[in-house]
């Protein structure tokens, strides 16, 4: 897990080795999203897919959020 303590060369070493945990209470859809950002494979990342920004702003993480921002201008 990172921590602000964190040497920021060992956070980029786990992070190429897909070494890290999320804590507890995260939703599903959020380590997808961030699974998905960080893959070392770009062929698999998020966003750098066929579908480009729109696969990203299709995700399910994204469309709570984008959801959220639009409620909130709404009021």
């Amino acid at each position: 897990m990172f921590t602000a303590h964190a040497d920021s060369t060992d956070q980029m070493r786990r992070i190429l080795a897909a070494k890290y945990a999320f804590p507890e209470g995260v939703s599903p859809a959020f380590k997808d999203v961030v699974r998905r950002f960080l893959s070392v494979n770009a062929v698999h990342r998020l966003g750098s897919l066929k579908g480009g920004v729109k696969d990203v702003k299709l995700h399910p993480w994204f469309k709570v959020c984008l959801f959220l921002l639009s409620y909130g201008q709404m009021y």
